[in-house]
């Protein structure tokens, strides 16, 4: 009896020491784990996070279309020719982020350059649609329709302007790394 009640008292003080470390999260046990890039991660982790997906997105649109080589030499050199508007757009918000850490952050100085940003995001991506139309122009009948089978296999509607915008993405986003002319 005096055994088997030692033997009951071990193993509830073993599993009181063992319960704080089992629902420690992966943050707490040294690992990164889901919580890596997740909600309970940084802001910048978060954004390289969105970024990543964007890119991946960016590379699944362009593998499914199997440009030809005289289309991936024309997003090319449109890509080379957005990289001043890229440049410009990059410092824009850079200098928009300086100036607001330098201030008071309330909630309408955020939601102020929150607009900011995105007025610096628009003004560049109407300076690259010239690009982006013309390359999608340059896009076959069967790529197209390939995009419209796709978007139909997802329950949407192929719509060339919204095909335009992504293309505006892609000709305005830091490469990897931010490095702005990748």
């Amino acid at each position: 009896m005096k055994r088997m009640l030692s033997f009951a008292l071990a193993a509830t003080l073993l599993a009181a020491a063992v319960a704080p470390v089992a629902s420690a999260g992966p943050r707490e046990r040294g690992g990164r784990g889901r919580a890596f890039a997740g909600r309970e991660a940084g802001p910048r982790a978060r954004l390289a996070r969105k970024m990543a997906v964007r890119r991946h997105r960016a590379h699944k649109l362009l593998k499914a279309l199997e440009l030809t080589d005289a289309q991936k030499q024309a997003l090319k050199e449109a890509r080379e020719g957005a990289a001043t508007v890229r440049q410009d757009l990059g410092a824009k918000i850079r200098a928009l982020l300086e100036q607001a850490r330098k201030g008071e952050r309330t909630p309408e100085t955020r939601k102020a350059v929150r607009e900011q940003v995105k007025a610096a995001v628009a003004s560049a991506r109407t300076a690259v649609e010239p690009s982006a139309t013309r390359f999608v122009a340059s896009l076959s009948a069967e790529q197209k329709a390939k995009l419209a089978e796709k978007a139909k296999a997802h329950g949407k509607t192929f719509e060339e302007a919204r095909l335009v915008k992504a293309i505006e993405g892609m000709l305005i986003a830091p490469g990897r790394h931010g490095r702005g002319n990748r």
